[in-house]
């Protein structure tokens, strides 16, 4: 499966609204499988995960939701089912890092995930790579 990216999505304005989001949010370290593992090897970032959907401005789960589907109607076709996706911010500062991993979680939504997407808030960063299995390094 060849991974997709868009650009500019959303505006520079819209980028820091949805990084500001986080404020409100429990912060917890980023940990690794459904015991939720520390392992600062694999896997070093905060996470923010919002209590509830209402967390979520509504302008942006759509927005989001909307690219989603018609990215997968372009190059993928496979049944994504209703509006139903996680979101969360993650943080990664400069020791930062998620090694090789398959996206998949354990949970009821994350373990029938089809499709993941990656937004990109920040273009203010050294590194930041992004690695797909068999097909090198993106930016």
């Amino acid at each position: 499966m060849t991974p997709i990216s868009i650009s500019k999505i959303f505006t520079k304005k819209q980028c820091e609204n949805i990084i500001s989001y986080h404020s409100n949010w429990p912060e917890k370290i980023g940990s690794i499988g459904k015991e939720n593992i520390i392992e600062s090897n694999f896997r070093q970032c905060l996470t923010y995960i919002p209590p509830s959907v209402e967390y979520i401005p509504n302008w942006l789960g759509i927005e989001i939701f909307k690219t989603i589907k018609s990215v997968n109607k372009k190059y993928y076709n496979f049944d994504i089912g209703g509006e139903e996706f996680q979101f969360n911010i993650l943080r990664y500062d400069s020791e930062g890092h998620y090694e090789t991993h398959i996206d998949i979680g354990w949970d009821e939504v994350e373990s029938r995930r089809k499709l993941s997407f990656s937004l990109l808030l920040s273009n203010s960063y050294e590194g930041g790579k992004l690695r797909f299995f068999g097909l090198g390094e993106s930016t």
